[in-house]
């Protein structure tokens, strides 16, 4: 009962946030750019950008997703093998829904948790494998998780995005997965609501959860999900016809 409680208290919180959201952000114009989405793990892009991948590829815009890991660490008492295999096959799956093919997916293979960080020497080889892709591809909008995400991982790929945009002309947005979950209401009075653009998924929002559904449809023997144990209110956020991002400024960082 107590976890029920805990659960509702979450969802209404998060309703509420989502309602200040709303009045408080401008519409985001979607573009033909040349973009990449930086995903710390299968499931991430389409999440947090399924809306705006697409949106874009109905454009005829060329989108790139980059996952930083396989996302094995989801389950602790399933092979890793067998997770990697089924959390890449529901992200090939989702993103051709999308509208992406699988030669516009990258995969660099770093350990499920331990992606590196800023102040360590593996960082600088990551941010050289990111910007290979960048230069070959003409990449112009690039996409990573938002700083208060809450996990390393994501916490990491954030990093990357804001190094890369110190070194280039690059557009950078930091887009949502577990902001909301996490965000406490005090939190509000310290975002940077001028940079804050929400997309209207209205037109889209079918596609969008019909790719999400192949990562819910996803499942071991044992009936778990390969993404792993996700808390309800926190899928409920996707449920919400909107999906938002924060332009991060060269001159503000």
């Amino acid at each position: 009962m107590l976890k029920l409680i805990k659960e509702l208290i979450k969802q209404i919180k998060i309703y509420i946030i989502q309602s200040v959201f709303i009045t408080k952000t401008q519409k985001l114009k979607v573009n033909k750019k040349n973009t990449m989405i930086i995903a710390p793990h299968p499931d991430d892009e389409t999440f947090g950008c399924g809306g705006l991948i697409a949106k874009k590829t109905k454009l005829k815009s060329n989108v790139y997703i980059v996952f930083l890991t396989n996302g094995e660490n989801s389950l602790q008492d399933i092979n890793k093998e067998e997770i990697i295999k089924n959390r890449k096959k529901s992200s090939i799956n989702a993103l051709s829904k999308l509208g992406i093919s699988n030669k516009n997916i990258f995969w660099l293979n770093y350990v499920d948790g331990s992606i590196p960080r800023k102040d360590f020497n593996e960082f600088n080889q990551l941010i050289e494998k990111i910007l290979e892709i960048i230069n070959k591809y003409e990449i112009k909008e690039l996409y990573v998780p938002h700083y208060l995400e809450g996990w390393s991982d994501h916490l990491a790929a954030y990093e990357v995005g804001i190094e890369i945009l110190k070194n280039s002309n690059i557009n950078l947005y930091l887009y949502f997965v577990w902001t909301l979950y996490y965000l406490k209401f005090k939190q509000l009075f310290n975002i940077k609501w001028k940079n804050l653009y929400l997309l209207n998924l209205k037109d889209i929002f079918p596609l969008k959860k019909e790719a999400m559904s192949i990562y819910f449809k996803s499942k071991s023997n044992n009936g778990k999900l390969y993404i792993g144990n996700l808390p309800k209110s926190f899928i409920n956020i996707f449920n919400w016809r909107y999906e938002i991002f924060e332009k991060v400024n060269k001159n503000e960082i």
